[in-house]
């Protein structure tokens, strides 16, 4: 992993710890008439670093409130990162992990996160992201009704394909697979593919299929979703950073704190 995930996951899990012992437990339960409850919705893959931080937060929960019911959602039960956004609005989720991708169809800024080349080192995004991007997100998503919680790094995309992709010009026409985010887009464009949108669970059944030839992920999402048995060539890019957002429903945290 690109970011040393064992100071991430400390960070992230002190982090998360420290939230719901100062900002929960500081209101009143006694006046409250309803149990604490929450829905946290996610699409998590198993064995994963995301999984990790999941599961390092529902501990969180347990040691510092374990008056909270805690419905855990985080594989995918709850549908599409779409659904996940809709039970955001109405209240039927109250946290979830966004990808930024589709944080970037409620804020358009988020789509500069997926940029390419856009950090000279895993180091320079740390320091970026915790230092400038979090208050500018904490406001953009609070416009949005949602509550920033911490990022959670998916990590850098690199290059899977089925024959050896070394250098741009071995991508030209290759059937390239592409997300909903423009710098996907742009990437495939600039390297000569051959542009085929497609959502994320569709991606192994059209490498089995030859309706895909190459497209590109982090490591994790590479070698446990199936994909490094289709396409075993990867080719270490490191073009994007996968990031994702934790996030609350504003008014359900704002009551809470």
């Amino acid at each position: 992993n690109d970011f040393s995930p064992l100071n991430l996951n400390m960070k992230y899990k002190l982090f998360l710890l420290l939230i719901f012992i100062f900002s929960v437990t500081a209101c009143d339960t006694s006046k409250q008439d309803n149990t604490l409850s929450m829905t946290v919705g996610g699409t998590g893959i198993p064995n994963t670093v995301g999984e990790q931080h999941f599961l390092d937060f529902q501990e969180a929960i347990t040691q510092g409130l374990p008056e909270m019911e805690t419905k855990m959602l985080i594989y995918g039960q709850l549908g599409s990162e779409e659904n996940l956004v809709s039970g955001l609005r109405r209240d039927r989720v109250q946290f979830a992990n966004l990808s930024a991708i589709i944080v970037s169809t409620l804020v358009s800024e988020a789509a500069l996160l997926y940029a390419p080349y856009l950090f000279d080192s895993a180091e320079e995004a740390d320091f970026v992201y915790d230092n400038y991007l979090t208050p500018i997100f904490t406001d953009l998503l609070a416009e949005k009704n949602l509550q920033f919680i911490a990022w959670s790094e998916i990590g850098f995309h690199n290059v899977y394909a089925k024959q050896p992709i070394l250098s741009p010009e071995d991508a030209k026409g290759k059937r390239y697979r592409v997300s909903a985010s423009l710098s996907s887009r742009y990437f495939a464009e600039a390297i000569g593919a051959d542009q085929i949108p497609m959502g994320y669970g569709e991606i192994v059944q059209s490498l089995q299929t030859d309706l895909i030839e190459a497209g590109d992920n982090s490591v994790a999402l590479y070698v446990k979703t199936g994909k490094e048995q289709e396409a075993p060539h990867y080719t270490l890019t490191k073009h994007s950073l996968g990031m994702s957002i934790m996030v609350a429903r504003k008014a359900w945290w704002d009551v809470l704190s």
